[in-house]
C-alpha cells in the first residue's frame, strides 16, 4: 500500500514537473499578436518581448515582429506583407524583409513611430532593394540631366 502511494506521488510529481517545463517553454516562445495596436507593440518593445503588429502605411502593409533580445540589442523584423495596387516598380518589395538590431536604450514608448529613423541598424533583402531603387532613380535623374551638366561644365572651363 505504501509503495503504491509512493509510486502515485512520484507519478503526480513527475507530471507536474513536465507540465511546468512545458508551460515555461510555451510562454518563452509565445509571440503576442498586437493586431494593429501600436500601444501593445510599443510596450512589448520596451521589454523586447516577442510581439507582432500589422501596419498599413499609405498603400503598403508592413508586418513588424519583435524576435527578442540578442546581446544588448532587440531584434525586430520588418516585412512588406502586401502592397495595395502594386506597380511593376513597387511589387519587387512584396515579401521582402529585414532585421533591425536596435540598442535597447534607443527603444522608446513610441518605438513603432521611431523605426523608420533606425534604418542604420537594419540589414536584409528589403533594405538592399530599397537602396537599389534609390540608386536607379538617382542614375535616371543624372542620365536625364547629363546633357545640361556637360553644357554647364563647358561654360565653367
Amino acid at each position: 500500500m505504501k509503495k503504491e502511494k509512493k509510486r502515485l506521488s512520484y507519478t503526480i510529481f513527475s507530471l507536474l514537473i513536465i507540465i511546468f517545463i512545458t508551460s515555461i517553454l510555451y510562454y518563452s516562445s509565445y509571440e503576442k499578436d498586437c493586431g494593429s495596436d501600436a500601444l501593445c507593440f510599443n510596450q512589448a518593445a520596451l521589454k523586447c518581448a516577442k510581439a507582432s503588429i500589422t501596419i498599413p502605411n499609405n498603400s503598403t502593409i508592413f508586418l513588424y515582429t519583435i524576435k527578442g533580445p540578442e546581446d544588448s540589442k532587440c531584434v525586430v523584423n520588418v516585412k512588406v506583407q502586401d502592397i495595395i495596387n502594386p506597380t511593376p516598380e513597387t511589387e519587387i518589395f512584396i515579401g521582402k524583409d529585414m532585421d533591425c538590431k536596435v540598442q535597447k536604450d534607443l527603444i522608446t514608448e513610441n518605438f513603432i513611430s521611431d523605426l523608420p529613423s533606425l534604418m542604420q541598424y537594419c540589414s536584409g533583402p528589403l533594405k538592399e532593394t530599397m537602396y537599389e531603387v534609390i540608386i536607379q532613380k538617382l542614375y535616371g535623374t543624372v542620365a536625364q540631366n547629363l546633357g545640361e551638366i556637360i553644357l554647364e561644365m563647358r561654360k565653367v572651363v
